[in-house]
């Protein structure tokens, strides 16, 4: 016969074990905390987390005493993982997410306060993300030949010279080969100019992702190149007003070819319009086969690029246009 208090004894471990057990691992996401914005409608936020296979989660939004919303799930058995999608949800707040893990009638509850609905932007970078805010600032450096930068910028708009573009729809990118800082601490690739850059990604962000329209986002780009070879000039339509800040002679440069050799010529800037601006090709003794722009590692010393849009201050971006057609008067689109 086994006494009473022995029984007890056995027993009260084995509840506390299993009321323990039922809650090993239930936790929320990492980056779901106290004081975190969720998306605002349209699109619903998504609330995860880890739990144990098996157990049922019911997430609730809360409101001061008011339920504003419940959401039902299961622990998937092969990732410990559980999600949930909210309703879409107005910018605003504060909230409460309540989640309740439920196993064999035990329960155990995660609640994260001061929860608010709005934008969420995912941000990502490569070594310059490890500049901290402390050392941020605004202090076709020097010129360089070397052509790996320019091929870099162009490769990263799929080798279209612009976004969106037919294989990036939907994508905004920032100029910023004209914040050249070379003190920086990580190196001259690395400026310290970030609130320049994100000047630049907001105003593609308003044009693309919420709609603004006739909001500028981006720098100008010719629309058509004009070969004028009887005239040694080729012009450029911008779909968008110009500002020539100053005149480079050297940031335009032609592919001239002869007798089956091709070279890079500098085209100086001749007359300038508001939407339109002519290079000087007479340099170039055979003929004119390609066009480029800004196509070195530091085509200009700190904003102070030849080219930018007049009223926001967005610097032209690099590109190569190719030119197939000799006749007189020939048209090449290059951005739109």
């Amino acid at each position: 016969m086994v006494a009473p208090g022995l029984v007890l004894g056995l027993v009260l471990p084995l509840i506390l074990w299993a009321d323990r057990s039922a809650g090993i691992g239930f936790r929320f996401a990492s980056y779901i905390n106290n004081d975190m914005v969720l998306q605002k409608e349209p699109a619903g936020a998504v609330i995860w987390g880890f739990g144990t296979p098996g157990a049922t989660v019911t997430v609730t939004l809360r409101q001061g005493q008011e339920t504003i919303m419940k959401k039902v799930t299961s622990v998937k058995a092969h990732s410990d993982t559980w999600m949930v999608v909210l309703d879409p949800m107005k910018p605003g707040g504060p909230f409460e997410v309540m989640a309740q893990q439920t196993l064999e009638k035990i329960n155990f509850t995660l609640r994260v306060h001061d929860v608010l609905f709005g934008d969420v932007w995912l941000c990502s970078g490569q070594s310059n993300m490890q500049m901290t805010v402390l050392q941020l600032s605004s202090d076709l450096s020097k010129k360089s030949s070397d052509d790996g930068f320019p091929q870099i910028r162009w490769h990263q708009t799929a080798d279209f010279g612009y976004v969106p573009n037919p294989k990036m729809p939907n994508t905004f990118m920032a100029v910023a080969m004209d914040l050249c800082d070379r003190d920086s601490p990580f190196g001259s690739i690395h400026p310290r100019d970030k609130q320049t850059v994100a000047y630049r990604l907001h105003l593609g962000a308003r044009a693309l992702a919420y709609g603004e329209k006739n909001l500028t986002f981006e720098g100008p780009l010719p629309e058509k190149i004009e070969l004028l070879a009887h005239k040694g000039l080729l012009n450029l339509t911008y779909y968008q007003q110009i500002q020539v800040q100053k005149k480079d002679n050297k940031i335009f440069e032609i592919s001239c070819c002869s007798d089956h050799r091709c070279k890079w010529l500098p085209a100086s800037m001749n007359t300038v319009s508001t939407q339109s601006l002519t290079l000087a090709i007479d340099s170039c003794h055979g003929t004119v086969v390609a066009l480029r722009y800004a196509w070195t590692t530091w085509p200009c010393e700190y904003k102070q690029c030849p080219l930018y849009h007049p009223s926001s201050a967005l610097p032209a971006p690099p590109f190569i246009a190719f030119i197939t057609d000799q006749g007189p008067g020939h048209q090449s689109n290059v951005a739109k």
